[in-house]
């Protein structure tokens, strides 16, 4: 049986082949269960879990890089190569201006992001949202801890992130 579908390489006869009859059938059918099994490993994966951590309350920014309270999650994962896709809202207040450059960051296993949210010196009372959006593949299965982190530029002015609007938002896949 030279012959195969182009999708799933189930074999078919051509013309000329001699009749097989049992062991014919018995390669398409192993065939059909192998692709089909493949189909119903993928339609049974584990549905995202969502997870969320708002901060408990206000982080003052200072020039080192702090943990915004109550804004981290830890889990299990069950698989290598988990994939968490990590949304993080800031809610940043400037409360007295000279504050400079301000950043929300997300940690993943102790890992510092590369992407920041940034937020720039306004007048005094200025309130800005900043968003965070990036997947990150949790390479080994096990505990996994994300957080999000803040810190300024300069030690002038004062800024927030603010409580209980400064969510962390996880949708993990495994």
């Amino acid at each position: 049986m030279p012959g195969t579908t182009p999708r799933y390489s189930i074999p078919y006869a051509v013309l000329g082949d001699q009749p097989h009859g049992p062991n014919q059938e018995k390669a398409i059918a192993e065939s059909v269960e192998a692709a089909l099994g493949t189909v119903d490993d993928y339609a049974h994966q584990k549905a995202p879990t969502s997870l969320e951590a708002a901060a408990s309350s206000d982080a003052t920014i200072t020039t080192s890089v702090a943990d915004i309270p109550g804004a981290t999650l830890t889990f299990t994962t069950s698989t290598v190569n988990a994939v968490a896709v990590v949304t993080a809202i800031y809610d940043w207040r400037l409360t007295a201006t000279g504050t400079g450059y301000c950043y929300g960051e997300v940690t993943v296993d102790g890992v510092l992001d590369s992407r920041k949210a940034l937020f720039v010196s306004q007048s005094a009372e200025t309130r800005l949202p900043g968003i965070v959006r990036k997947r990150f593949v949790l390479a080994s299965a096990g505990s996994h801890t994300i957080k999000l982190q803040c810190h300024k530029d300069s030690s002038g002015g004062t800024a927030l992130m603010c409580g209980s609007t400064t969510v962390l938002s996880v949708d993990l896949a495994q």
